[in-house]
């Protein structure tokens, strides 16, 4: 697989999330709050026909600390976008379309009844273009702004994160430097009634895999159409039922 920033665009999302349950900062879309599971990738009626299709691209079960089995639970769910942005500050392949679809899919998770919902945009750098306060960073944070003021009547959140491969290792090494930025926090909704019942499918299933080494992620095989679990300290995670791998190693 090269790197994330030759990756083929509609491969680029899947990819993207699944290198970053290898890394620490896939915590940090977790906040303050503790981590139960993860699932990536599950259709909205993986669990019986209701009247919704797609997938919701990442979702987060949290806690508030310090025992996350004894307290209640509330829901992120992610809608994930990726660009890549060249050494002249462009950012491409995610023009204005494209992020209006990504609102759209918000707007289809809110009418699914999620309670917090966010729309993340993961910029990749390219290698070795960008520094700390580079005047470039202006023409990247302009078009943030704008992006920012389509949000910001909604009741979604908006989040950026920014990875760059260094000139030898991995990119997420570079990415530390650039942590991720809240434009547009997003509001708590009460959680509708297909979500709930979606979600509690997924609880139950992460909750037969346990906590063991770590919180389970759930994913949708596109080969089996079965929901395994793997780890998020997994380079390449594999189903568990047909033994498809997911190639996201380098």
């Amino acid at each position: 697989m090269p790197k994330l920033f030759e990756v083929y665009p509609q491969q680029r999302e899947e990819v993207a999330i699944w290198k970053m349950m290898r890394h620490p900062v896939f915590i940090d879309f977790a906040g303050n709050y503790m981590l139960r599971w993860v699932a990536i990738n599950i259709p909205m009626n993986a669990f019986g026909r209701n009247g919704f299709e797609g997938d919701i691209d990442l979702i987060y079960s949290l806690a508030a600390p310090p025992i996350p089995n004894t307290h209640p639970s509330y829901i992120r769910a992610f809608e994930i976008k990726t660009a890549t942005v060249d050494g002249n500050g462009t950012i491409k392949s995610l023009d204005s379309t494209k992020f209006e679809h990504g609102l759209r899919q918000c707007e289809k998770l809110q009418a699914f009844g999620a309670e917090m919902i966010f729309l993340i945009d993961i910029l990749i750098l390219e290698q070795g273009k960008f520094i700390i306060n580079d005047p470039v960073w202006e023409k990247v944070d302009k078009t943030l702004a704008d992006r920012t003021k389509l949000v910001e009547p909604t009741s979604f959140g908006y989040n950026v994160k920014f990875l760059q491969y260094l000139e030898e290792g991995d990119e997420f090494q570079a990415g530390m430097m650039y942590p991720p930025r809240d434009y547009v926090l997003g509001k708590h909704l009460p959680i509708g009634e297909p979500f709930k019942l979606f979600t509690d499918k997924l609880a139950e299933h992460a909750g037969k895999a346990g906590f063991k080494n770590g919180p389970p992620i759930l994913f949708f095989c596109k080969e089996c159409g079965k929901i395994p679990v793997s780890r998020t300290n997994v380079r390449n995670p594999v189903c568990e039922y047909c033994g498809y791998t997911i190639p996201v190693h380098d």
